[in-house]
């Protein structure tokens, strides 16, 4: 998500995913999915079990809830929405398989993966399960059967999950594109190089310190 800087490193004020969502609410958010799941996995238990501050403290100490009190934050919408996609229309997931290396060879299959972050993970778990082929490899002269991925699945998950955190939200409606080809798979994400990153010093051996699109 956009951090205290756009792309170019100039000062926007509020970072973009704690800026509310004018007209949402918190009847639009899944406060059930807040307080069973996203609560014990970001805070202690022992911090749980001392806390009684209200819902609304709660949601605006994790920032997912405007100072208001009562507007949802992007970060809170793209998180808890009941419907994400009303608020934040690129906030999804194109897949598509194709059956050879261009656009133009036929689709194999293809998918819209929508809901909030947490449910497109889910989904694109259990894509990867469907798409990625398990061929056996077989060693001479022994007797012994290895599955070998023809991905491996941790990097290619990694990969995509990096790409719905680090996505620009704002100003797009253009969502995260995965393109499975026959010989390779091509992740798009929305935003450009941030910061003081250039074409010309983006490389791994140069070392880099600029602005984060999002802050911790």
């Amino acid at each position: 998500m956009r951090g205290p800087y756009d792309e170019k490193g100039h000062s926007r004020g509020r970072p973009f995913d704690l800026r509310p969502v004018p007209d949402a609410t918190l009847q639009d958010l899944d406060l059930h999915f807040f307080q069973t799941t996203y609560l014990p996995a970001a805070v202690s238990r022992e911090a749980l079990s001392e806390n009684e501050r209200a819902l609304e403290d709660q949601l605006l100490s994790c920032r997912l809830l405007s100072p208001d009190r009562s507007t949802p934050t992007v970060a809170g919408v793209l998180v808890l929405g009941l419907d994400p996609q009303a608020w934040r229309p690129g906030a999804y997931i194109q897949f598509a398989r194709f059956a050879g290396p261009e656009m133009a060879d036929p689709i194999v299959d293809q998918k819209r993966l929508d809901g909030t972050l947490y449910q497109q993970a889910r989904l694109v778990e259990d894509l990867l399960a469907v798409h990625i082929a398990l061929p056996v490899r077989m060693e001479a002269h022994r007797v012994r059967r290895e599955e070998a991925p023809e991905y491996p699945v941790l990097a290619l998950r990694e990969l995509i999950f990096k790409a719905m955190i680090h996505r620009t939200y704002e100003n797009t409606f253009a969502p995260i594109r995965v393109s499975w080809f026959s010989d390779r798979v091509e992740i798009l994400s929305p935003g450009g190089l941030f910061g003081q990153v250039t074409p010309d010093n983006f490389s791994p051996t140069h070392v880099l310190v600029t602005v984060r699109r999002r802050p911790a």
